[in-house]
């Protein structure tokens, strides 16, 4: 009996544990921001479908800008408002920097709003990469109105 009540201690320590260590990890997955250890070059992410979900409050910022998206805009957010991903879907997506020639425009769209924001001279501006918009070789610069 004293074992019994042993083994089910360690499995709900184990179980807490496991379940603390995937928390963890949706939260730095979901509040990935672009600056987050990208160098150059295309970048890829997985947005976990929990970052995803419709209503997700765990967000500790939203987007700055529409289609090109500040350095300090998290990564899954700035892709469900872009269109690269829909409310709930999983889906590792890609991305690169630009530099951008203005300042950025907020917009409510697919249901999440983005900020406007000012372009600080040298910062690059980050875009998705999708059929319609792959990446540009070398340096790409994006106008935005």
């Amino acid at each position: 009996m004293a074992r019994q009540k042993h083994v089910r201690l360690l499995l709900v320590g184990t179980l807490m544990l496991v379940s603390a260590v995937v928390q963890s990890f949706a939260q730095t997955s979901c509040d990935k921001k672009f600056k987050d250890g990208y160098t150059s070059g295309t970048f890829t992410h997985l947005c976990l479908a929990a970052c995803t979900a419709w209503q997700n409050k765990s967000y500790s910022q939203i987007p700055t800008g529409t289609f090109a998206y500040d350095q300090f805009s998290p990564v899954c957010l700035s892709a469900l408002h872009a269109g690269v991903l829909k409310a709930g879907q999983q889906k590792s997506v890609s991305y690169y920097a630009a530099a951008a020639t203005h300042d950025f425009v907020g917009s409510i769209q697919n249901r999440v709003l983005a900020n406007s924001g000012i372009m600080t001279s040298g910062d690059p501006a980050f875009s998705f990469v999708t059929e319609h918009n792959p990446e540009i070789p070398g340096k790409t610069s994006i106008i935005i109105y």
